[in-house]
């Protein structure tokens, strides 16, 4: 909870973290391996896949041995869920998602494959979102957390994958069973045993799937490897080993560990909800400088975000009791180019506390350039629910350029129910400049009824400038009312110059009447 209002809370977040940045599944790049795009429309999920291995009842190795677009005859090799035997049909070939999405290998004759599939009749039929697997001897090459990416697949025991198949099941029931965990923990020793590090890292990924806890001594000598292994024993430690154990065994390591295991820690500090790790992320935010790792098995995305945006995700995800203090610190910069990728992260996220922060920011910073980042930033979050945050936190500064932000915001915005607020401030406010901004506002909002109060203020305000300034912003109001208010003014107002203002905006007006737009 950050100033009554909770970035994880009650408000909310846009988007989690573990969806905008550390999704095990991003839209895979093109490289020779993928060919060409067959369509695009299709949409990869790695939760579809393990939900497929979930809902499937038959999961076999097969030896493919003809077949064409739909279906093919499979000789069954070794059942690995279900009791699949002799020669089987597999249908709906068409349905897996890889070889429509991507132009790979066609299925090669006496080569053996692991089939994700339902049983539907005498035929095996397969499921949509699994992913056929190659299989060579006890070997498969697969890879748990970007099941869609070839390029990050790994050989591994395919024991293992038997394994992975059962605790996957076992988790989905929440009914994980001892046999399961024990065969696991087995194979572990084993792969430590024979430096199986591609077996090793495929099993991490089980675990952290499955939600199966490994051994501390074990665990120990992963996290302390800087390899990929290491990085991803660092990145799934919270979820398999446990909050308490990542604050002893993680959390005191940090500082020291290589750049792509920092990025690692701070995943793991967001579940494990670290408030510690928050603060000693904030140093890392402050005191490291920016660095993007290269593309691997911890971080198989497309693109991967640099260390400095993973902290700030982090920061922001923990919701500790000093985010504010360190957010605060990153958005007074003199680096536009951070600012911009700071404010971008930032408005992935919800919470009043996030829209006062950068609120007060944008107030401090007056240049520009970073006057026009800030104005980015409020255009993204765009809601009627900012906006209600927005007045809520007009009183609660006096400085103009909090105000001038605040209702060039509201008025961007168009919400229709800030009209109340407006006219208040247009008729209330003490100063003249935030009475000339409210009457702008008014008139970006385009709302009939706020026609009778911008002339009235027009016919009471002593300011030239101000009066000038509502006939502009009443122009720009889309309605035949604002035509009679103008030829009253013409005809009422005690200022030629004013009287002019209102006859050039006749002209304006009847444009937008006629046209639905202003004039170029």
């Amino acid at each position: 909870m950050i100033n009554g209002f909770s970035v994880l809370g009650g408000h909310g977040m846009k988007k989690s973290l573990l969806l905008v940045l550390f999704s095990l599944l991003l839209m895979p790049s093109l490289s020779a391996q993928h060919g060409g795009l067959i369509d695009e429309k299709i949409e990869l999920n790695n939760d579809a896949f393990i939900k497929s291995i979930v809902d499937a009842d038959s999961i076999f190795v097969g030896r493919y041995i003809q077949g064409g677009q739909t279906r093919a005859r499979v000789r069954v090799i070794k059942n690995i869920f279900g009791d699949a035997s002799g020669d089987v049909i597999v249908t709906s070939l068409e349905k897996e998602k890889i070889r429509r999405r991507f132009r790979i290998e066609n299925y090669q004759k006496g080569r053996d494959y692991i089939f994700i599939t339902q049983k539907k009749g005498d035929d095996f039929d397969l499921l949509e979102d699994s992913v056929t697997i190659p299989v060579s001897g006890e070997t498969v090459s697969f890879s748990f957390t970007s099941p869609y990416m070839m390029n990050f697949w790994i050989p591994f025991d395919i024991e293992l994958f038997s394994v992975a198949v059962l605790g996957l099941k076992e988790n989905a029931d929440n009914m994980q069973t001892d046999s399961t965990r024990q065969t696991l923990l087995d194979l572990a020793a084993e792969y430590q045993k024979e430096n199986d590090n591609n077996s090793l890292k495929a099993l991490l990924q089980v675990a952290y799937l499955s939600g199966i806890r490994l051994w501390n001594e074990s665990y120990n000598e992963f996290i302390e490897d800087t390899s990929s292994l290491g990085c991803l024993a660092v990145k799934f430690s919270a979820k398999i080993m446990g909050s308490i154990y990542f604050n002893q065994n993680v959390l005191p390591k940090a500082k020291d560990m290589p750049r792509e295991l920092q990025m690692a820690f701070s995943y793991a500090a967001i579940q494990a909800v670290s408030q510690e790790a928050a603060t000693l992320i904030g140093e890392l935010l402050k005191n490291t400088p920016s660095y993007t790792p290269p593309v691997s098995e911890c971080f198989p995305y497309p693109q991967p975000v640099s260390n400095k945006e993973m902290f700030v995700r982090a920061v922001i995800e923990i919701a500790g009791s000093d985010t504010l203090q360190i957010l605060t610190k990153e958005l007074d910069t003199d680096d536009t180019r951070w600012l911009a990728s700071a404010l971008e992260i930032i408005s992935e996220y919800e919470g009043a506390d996030l829209i006062e922060l950068v609120l007060t920011a944008a107030t401090k910073n007056t240049s520009s350039e970073k006057r026009i980042l800030f104005s980015n930033y409020f255009d993204k979050i765009k809601s009627q629910e900012t906006a209600k945050t927005l007045l809520r936190l007009f009183n609660k500064s006096d400085d103009l350029n909090w105000k001038r932000i605040i209702l060039n915001t509201v008025g961007r915005y168009q919400y229709k129910e800030a009209l109340g607020f407006l006219v208040k401030v247009l008729k209330g406010s003490p100063s003249e400049e935030v009475r000339t901004l409210s009457a702008m506002a008014i008139g970006q909002l385009n709302r009939v009824e706020g026609v009778k109060p911008l002339y009235d203020f027009i016919m009471k305000e002593k300011s030239l400038l101000a009066r000038t300034i509502a006939i502009d912003s009443m122009k720009n109001i889309a309605d035949q009312s604002v035509q009679e208010h103008l030829r009253k003014i013409i005809k009422e107002a005690d200022d030629p110059r004013i009287r002019e203002a209102a006859v050039n905006a006749i002209e304006d007006n009847l444009f937008i009447l006629r046209y639905g737009r202003k004039k170029n």
